[in-house]
């Protein structure tokens, strides 16, 4: 019994250690978005940097279901996360193909001086 007992503990440790899957640049060669998987059952987490001066936790998404979109321009950032295929959408029928209307829902918007960011030097 105890030695199933860590052997459970151990692949339930192995299996949920975040791992990290990839950086993507947004906006401009300046910010960078860094991708990890922290679940097996599709649990992602995003951090916003610039490699420099912050790094800051967007947070934990349905890597199916959810997704950030950012936008930017020389002194603010704009980070939205959306969620799609929500049970409340609205069904339709057209030519007889059913499909959702309206299936995409903003949960959460941030908002970020960049100046403000890189004075902070802030590391999460």
């Amino acid at each position: 019994m105890k030695a199933f007992l860590i052997c459970f503990l151990v692949v339930l440790h192995v299996g949920c250690a975040e791992k990290y899957e990839a950086t993507r640049k947004v906006c401009s060669d300046e910010l960078f978005l860094e991708i990890y998987n922290i679940n097996p059952m599709g649990v992602g987490k995003c951090y916003i940097t610039d490699s420099l001066n912050f790094r800051i936790l967007l947070g934990k998404y349905d890597e199916e279901h959810e997704s950030y979109t950012i936008f930017c321009d020389s002194v603010s950032l704009n980070i939205i996360k959306i969620v799609e295929g929500n049970k409340s959408a609205e069904w339709v029928t057209v030519d007889g193909v059913r499909s959702l209307k309206g299936n995409i829902d903003t949960i959460e918007n941030k908002k970020y001086n960049l100046a403000t960011l890189q004075r902070l030097k802030n590391y999460e």
